[in-house]
C-alpha cells in the first residue's frame, strides 16, 4: 500500500495523476477533526476528486463549493492498493465504520466501530492490506507529506552548453 496526501487546493490546481501508481484506491476527504467523504477508484484519483467538487451533485460536491474557499485547506489521504480486489467492499466498511457527512449510500448514520462482516470468498479476493486497513482502519498520515500544487512542483534548471565562469 503506498500513502500520498495533499490539499484540495492542491488538486484543484492541477494535481496529476500521471505522476502517481496506477491501479486501485481509497481515498477520504477530512476537514481538521472529521472525515467528510470516503471514495473509491480504479482510475486517477485527483481527476475524481476534481470532478466531484466541479460537476458532481452528490453532497460532497455541493458541501466542497458551499464551503470553498475554506475546503482548499481539506486533506484529501489516499491509499494506492495497486491491483489487489476488494476495493468496493472495503470502501462499504470504511463508509459503515466511520459515517462520513458527504457519504449517503452505505452510511447508517451512527459510527460503528466493528470491524464489517465480509463472506470468506470475498476476504480471499482482498490483498493483505486491504484486509489489514479494513480490520485496523483508515491509517494514520501524520508522517506523510504534503504533495505540493502542481505549480510548485520544482523543474530541474536547464543544463548551459559550454563553459561555467
Amino acid at each position: 500500500m503506498i500513502q500520498v496526501a495533499t490539499l484540495l487546493g492542491s488538486v484543484m490546481s492541477g494535481l496529476r495523476d500521471r505522476h502517481y501508481p496506477k491501479g486501485n484506491a481509497v481515498y477520504v476527504v477530512r476537514d481538521e477533526a472529521h472525515l467528510l467523504y470516503i471514495g473509491e477508484t480504479r482510475k486517477g484519483v485527483w481527476q475524481r476528486i476534481r470532478s466531484h467538487i466541479i460537476r458532481a451533485d452528490d453532497a460532497f460536491g455541493t458541501v466542497t463549493r458551499a464551503h470553498w474557499p475554506a475546503a482548499a485547506k481539506w486533506h484529501a489521504e489516499v491509499c494506492y492498493f495497486g491491483d489487489a480486489g476488494g476495493i468496493r467492499l472495503l470502501e462499504q466498511a470504511l463508509i459503515g465504520r466511520y459515517c462520513p457527512e458527504c457519504n449517503r449510500t452505505y452510511n447508517r448514520g451512527i459510527p460503528d466501530p466493528t470491524p464489517m462482516v465480509i463472506a470468506p470468498q470475498d476476504l480471499a479476493t482482498m490483498g493483505e492490506s486491504c484486509q489489514h486497513v479494513l480490520a485496523e482502519g483508515w491509517p494514520s498520515f501524520q508522517a506523510i507529506a504534503l504533495e505540493p500544487p502542481a505549480w510548485q512542483r520544482t523543474v530541474p534548471p536547464p543544463r548551459r552548453r559550454g563553459r561555467t565562469p
